[in-house]
């Protein structure tokens, strides 16, 4: 096991170019400010383009805190992911259970 870390708009993408086989990716979508903290709203964009884009592998992508993809403080809704997700990358499926934000293959 290695842990990354610095700015996953940076570090997702070179991980994606080390790897060799399909990976599973635990996202926080905590950090659109329901906590009282704002952080970078293009982040989760940023994070799950790189993530889906990878040609080689399809990767399963997990998303804690759901709940809050609400469309509040900035934040996109489920629906919207859902959809965006669905249309540009077919054979995905976005789906939420136990508050959890799955994709995965279809």
């Amino acid at each position: 096991m290695h842990i990354h870390e610095g700015d996953s708009q940076k570090v997702v993408p070179e991980l994606l170019k080390s790897l060799t086989q399909p990976a599973l990716f635990w996202l926080d979508a905590g950090y659109y400010g329901w906590a009282g903290l704002q952080g970078d709203k293009q982040r989760l964009t940023s994070e799950l383009e790189a993530i889906l884009q990878d040609q080689r592998y399809q990767h399963l992508i997990l998303m804690d805190d759901a709940r809050g993809l609400n469309g509040q403080n900035g934040s996109p809704t489920v629906p919207q992911i859902k959809r965006q997700i669905e249309a540009e990358f077919p054979g995905r499926r976005v789906e939420v259970k136990y508050d959890i934000l799955r994709v995965t293959r279809e």
